[in-house]
Parts: C-alpha cells; structure tokens; sequence
C-alpha cells in the first residue's frame, strides 16, 4: 500500500516526502520498494530513469555532486562549483550532464540530516536549490526526501517548500500483522518459497 501510495505521488508531483518514526522502515520501502516499481515503469517513463541517492550529511553540496556524478554521461570537476552557482544549480547541471530528455530521481536518505549536521548556511542554501529544483517547470528532476517524522517541522519552516511537501508527503506508520504477514511471506512466494507451518506467525511474534 506505501509503495503503491509513493509512486502515485510522484507521478503528480515533483517532490515527495517519505516520513515516519525512526527506525519504521522510510528507507526500505523506498529503496526495496519504491525503485523496483519504478524501474518496472510503475509511472509511464519511468523504467528509463537515472535514479541516484545521497544521504545530506555535514556537506549536501559534495554528497549531491557525487550522486550525480553516478549518473552523467560526463564527469565535470567542478560540479559542486555549479551546483552551488546559484539555485537552480541542480536544474542547470541535469541538464547540461545528463542525456537530453532524460529524467533524473533523486533521493535524499535521512534528510533530518540537513538539520543536524549541516551549518546553517549550508542548510539554507541547499534547501533553496530543492525548492527552485522542484518549481522549475523545465527542470527534469525529481525529488523523494526520507525524514524522520519529529524534524517534519524543519522544512515546513522553509516557505518555499512547504507547499511541496503539504502536497507530497506520505507517512509511513507501524505494520499490523496482516502487512508484517505479507512482507514475509510474498517475496519468498516470488522465489518459490514457502514457509514451515507456524513458522510466519513465530516470526510475527519475535518480531
């Protein structure tokens, strides 16, 4: 349901917010979830695009020039440089290091990061070039963010931003057993596995 949730969200706009409680699982359904689907052309396209990710740590700027490095057909040294140019440092790079036409996902793991690592200064100024990324009606980015849910508040703080993620986000809650069920007992079907009785509901238990 998260996944099939995440993506139709994406398919409507640039920028979607993945939050949840420490330790919930934001990360696996995206990165377990998420990817697949989309590499499966879950959103029409999107089996074709060049996804990368990055966790924001103490210097976004050099953690989002070696994502997109993953990806570009060139391999510029000054990247961070023209990233850092101005706002639409992303929307001016994608385009100019990435086959034309092609659309570029990334994904900001942790990002609650942005707030806890990074200074101030920084954190301003790649919060601004996501907001002009994900406004830029030419850009060819898109943006999913995974955060943690009590730092929710830190970007909402940031006008530019706050529309996209009142429009973008999809929590993540606590499984019941019936969703812990299904994500044991559906990728061992996919291989050909199945499972011992009682086996699944000792898993559920321990767990």
């Amino acid at each position: 349901t998260e996944i099939e949730e995440i993506v139709t969200t994406l398919a409507a706009h640039p920028m979607v917010a993945v939050v949840g409680p420490s330790g919930i699982g934001k990360s696996s359904v995206v990165r377990a979830g998420m990817i697949p689907a989309l590499r499966s052309g879950a959103i029409p396209g999107s089996d074709r695009w060049l996804i990368t990710d990055m966790l924001p740590g103490a210097y976004p700027y050099e953690e989002l020039a070696s994502a997109l490095m993953r990806v570009a057909t060139e391999m510029p040294s000054d990247l961070e440089d023209d990233l850092r140019r101005d706002p639409r440092g992303l929307v001016r790079s994608v385009k100019r290091y990435v086959p034309e036409g092609q659309t570029v996902l990334l994904i900001v793991d942790q990002f609650e990061e942005l707030f806890t690592l990074a200074s101030e200064d920084e954190r301003s100024a790649f919060l601004a070039l996501l907001a002009a990324t994900i406004s830029d009606e030419r850009s060819n980015a898109r943006i999913v963010i995974t955060m943690r849910a009590d730092f929710f508040d830190r970007p909402l703080r940031f006008a530019d931003l706050g529309d996209a993620l009142r429009a973008g986000t999809v929590p993540i809650s606590a499984p019941n057993e019936e969703s812990l069920r299904s994500m044991i007992e559906v990728p061992a079907a996919g291989v050909g596995v199945a499972f011992e009785t009682g086996l699944v509901d000792r898993i559920i238990v321990d767990v």
